[in-house]
C-alpha cells in the first residue's frame, strides 16, 4: 500500500491541495490518511496510525510548508506515533519502518527562486525539510527527494493536472521499486 499522510490545517482553503489529493487518490494502492479530518481535536489514535504504517510500503507526507515547517498536527503525529519502541528499538515491535520508502510532497506560497541563499526565504526547500529527512533516515527508511508545487495558490488547472500526473507517476515508480526490493 501507498500511504499518504496528509496534513493541512485549512484544506477547504487550498484548491491546489484538494485537486492534487483528489487526483492522486485515483492511483492504485493509495490510502489517504487525512490527519486534520480524523483528529481535529489532536487526539491521535496511535495504534491505528502505527497499523497503517506497518501495512505501507511507501509513505508520503503531503503538506503545505507552514511557517517553514510541517503543520502542527503532523509534528504531533510524528512525536506520538513514531515512538522509540515502534520505530527504533530492535525488539519485536521496533524497526517497524525499516526498509520502507518515504518522501515529502509539499506546497508553498512562494516562488521556487525564493528558496535559496539570498532569496526571500534564505534557505533551500531541502534545508527546511531536513528534519523530516533525518527522521526518516533515523527510522531506517529510504528517503527520496521531495516534490514541491511552489506558489500553489496561483497554480492553473493545467499546472495542477501536470503536477498531479508527475506525483502519481513518481509514487507508482517508487512503489514498484519497493516491491522489487521485497523479492
Amino acid at each position: 500500500m501507498i500511504l499518504i499522510v496528509f496534513s493541512h490545517p485549512y484544506p477547504h482553503r487550498s484548491h491546489a491541495n484538494k485537486t492534487i489529493l483528489d487526483g492522486v487518490s485515483q492511483t492504485e494502492h493509495v490510502i489517504i490518511d487525512d490527519l486534520y479530518q480524523k483528529y481535529p481535536d489532536f487526539h491521535i489514535n496511535i495504534s491505528q496510525e502505527q497499523s497503517l504504517l506497518r501495512q505501507a510500503k511507501l509513505i508520503i507526507f503531503q503538506f503545505p510548508l507552514y511557517c517553514y515547517n510541517v503543520p502542527a498536527l503532523l509534528k504531533q503525529w510524528q512525536e506520538v506515533v513514531l515512538t522509540r519502541q515502534f520505530s527504533l528499538d530492535n525488539e519485536a515491535h521496533g524497526r517497524a519502518l525499516q526498509g520502507k520508502s518515504t518522501m515529502a510532497v509539499v506546497t508553498t506560497g512562494h516562488k521556487h527562486r525564493s528558496y535559496q541563499q539570498g532569496g526571500d526565504d534564505n534557505y533551500s526547500l531541502d534545508d527546511f525539510l531536513r528534519p523530516l529527512e533525518q527522521l526518516s533516515v533515523h527510522c531506517g527508511m529510504h528517503y527520496h527527494s521531495p516534490l514541491a508545487l511552489h506558489q500553489a495558490h496561483r497554480a492553473t488547472e493545467t499546472e495542477l493536472t501536470q503536477f498531479t500526473q508527475l506525483y502519481s507517476q513518481r509514487i507508482e515508480d517508487l512503489y514498484r521499486q519497493a516491491g522489487q526490493s521485497d523479492e
